[in-house]
């Protein structure tokens, strides 16, 4: 999913730097559109990181067992 998102991120950042001189409302409206979607898929895109990153240094129920040690 991570790899999917990235390549939305970059396909959007293309977009942005593409449309950005262009004159007009298709330019105004699709650095606008572009540029939200970088924001967005970047906070998404570190969602998945920290899924990742629990589902590796945590295996089934271990997380469970750290609570009782905190």
């Amino acid at each position: 999913m991570m790899q999917l998102f990235t390549a939305i991120l970059l396909f959007n950042d293309a977009l942005a730097y593409i449309f950005r001189g262009c004159v007009g409302s298709l330019g105004y409206y699709m650095v606008r559109i572009s540029n939200f979607m970088v924001f967005i898929l970047s906070d998404v895109i570190m969602f998945f990181f920290h899924v990742y990153v629990c589902s590796y240094l945590f295996e089934d129920g271990e997380w469970k067992n750290t609570t009782k040690y905190l």
